[in-house]
C-alpha cells in the first residue's frame, strides 16, 4: 500500500503541525516552515513612470525633486536607476516596417565615458512611403568612427531587414561609404554637411569680402543639386570647377574637389524618385541633440554600462521618429 502522508526529510517519520505554518519531526522533533521566505530585503516595488517622465523632461532637477518629495537626493537617484531598469526590461524595441523596401538613415555621436572617448553608433529605418523612421538598438565602442565598428552595427540588423535595405543616407564618411559598398546599397549624401562645409570658406552675408562670388558658387552648387536630368547638372558642374580656379583656399579646394568626385551620390534622390530618399541626415542629427541634452541633464556617464542603460532607455522611450523623403511633385525639377 502506498503511503498517503509524506514523512519528515530528517528521521522519514510522521509529520506534526506545529502551528499553522510549521511543521515538527515526530522523532526528533526538528520543526520546519511550509513556505520558505527569500533571504534579504524585501525589494521595494518602483514605478516606470518616474523613467517615463525623467526621459520626458517633465520632473525637474533631482535635487529640487527629492525636495518635493522629503528623501535625499542619493536615495532618489537609486528609485530612479532601478525603475529605469525595470523600464528597460518591460520595453522591447519597435519592430521596423513589416513590408516593403527600407531606407536606411546613419550617423555616430562621440561621447566622453570615464575620460575615453566612445562612439555611438545610430540606425534609423524607415519605409520609402513613410513619414516616421524607427530607431534601432545603438551599438557601442570605445574610439572614434570606423568602418569595422559600422559593420558591427549593421550586423545586429537581422538579414532579412539588411536585404530590404535599398539606400543609405549618410554625411559622406569614407567608413560609411565602404559598408554601402560592401551591402550594394545606393548612397546619398547628406546637402546640408554640403553647404555647410562651404559656408566655412564663403559667405553671401553683408560682410562678405566677396559676396558676389559666394552667390555665383552656391548658385552652380544647387543648380548641380537639384537640377534634372543630369545634362542640366553636368552644367553646373562645370561651371562650378570654373569658378574654383579663382581662389587659392585650400580648404575650399578640398571642399568642391570632394563634391566634383562625389557629385552623383549627391543626387541619389533625382534618379530612384520612387524610394522618397531624404536628402539629408537632418534626422538623425535631431536624435544626436536628443542624446545630447540627456547627457547634458545626468551630467555626463561614468560607465559605459550606465550610458548603455541610459541611452537605450531614452530611444526605446522616443520608437520613432519624424524622417520625411524629398517630395518630387512638390518640389518640380528645373
Amino acid at each position: 500500500m502506498n503511503n498517503l502522508h509524506t514523512n519528515s526529510p530528517c528521521c522519514i517519520a510522521l509529520i506534526r503541525r506545529y502551528g499553522p505554518r510549521r511543521r515538527q519531526c515526530a522523532k526528533c522533533l526538528h520543526t520546519w516552515r511550509i513556505r520558505h521566505k527569500t533571504l534579504g530585503r524585501k525589494r521595494r516595488r518602483v514605478s516606470v513612470n518616474l523613467a517615463r517622465q525623467y526621459l520626458s523632461r517633465e520632473l525637474p532637477s533631482l535635487k529640487a525633486l527629492a525636495r518635493r518629495r522629503g528623501c535625499n537626493r542619493s536615495t532618489l537617484g537609486y528609485i530612479l536607476r532601478a525603475s529605469l531598469k525595470d523600464f528597460d526590461r518591460r520595453v522591447g524595441w519597435q519592430d521596423a516596417p513589416a513590408q516593403g523596401y527600407l531606407v536606411a538613415v546613419a550617423d555616430a555621436c562621440v561621447v566622453q565615458v570615464d575620460k575615453k572617448p566612445c562612439t555611438i553608433y545610430l540606425i534609423l529605418l524607415k519605409g520609402i512611403n513613410d513619414t516616421r523612421a524607427v530607431i534601432s538598438a545603438p551599438y557601442f565602442a570605445l574610439g572614434y568612427e570606423n568602418e569595422a565598428d559600422w559593420l558591427a552595427a549593421f550586423g545586429k540588423l537581422s538579414p532579412a531587414i539588411k536585404q530590404r535595405i535599398r539606400a543609405l543616407i549618410c554625411d559622406g564618411a569614407q567608413s560609411l561609404r565602404g559598408v554601402a559598398i560592401e551591402h550594394h546599397w545606393l548612397i546619398q549624401r547628406c546637402h546640408f554637411h554640403l553647404v555647410l562645409s562651404l559656408g566655412s570658406y564663403l559667405s553671401q552675408g553683408k560682410k562678405s569680402r566677396h559676396p558676389v562670388y559666394a552667390r555665383l558658387v552656391f548658385t552652380a552648387l544647387y543648380q548641380v543639386l537639384k537640377a534634372y536630368p543630369w545634362v542640366k547638372a553636368a552644367r553646373g558642374l562645370y561651371y562650378l570647377n570654373y569658378l574654383a580656379g579663382f581662389t587659392k583656399s585650400r580648404g575650399f579646394h578640398k571642399v568642391i574637389n570632394g563634391f566634383l568626385t562625389y557629385a552623383r551620390e549627391y543626387r541619389t534622390y533625382r534618379e530612384y524618385p520612387e524610394l522618397h530618399l531624404p536628402t539629408t541626415t537632418n534626422t538623425a542629427e535631431s536624435l544626436v541633440g536628443c542624446i545630447k541634452r540627456l547627457l547634458t541633464q545626468t551630467r555626463g556617464m561614468r560607465t559605459k554600462r550606465s550610458l548603455d542603460l541610459w541611452l537605450n532607455c531614452l530611444l526605446k522611450h522616443l520608437g520613432t521618429i519624424t524622417c520625411h523623403g524629398y517630395d518630387q511633385k512638390k518640389n518640380q525639377p528645373n
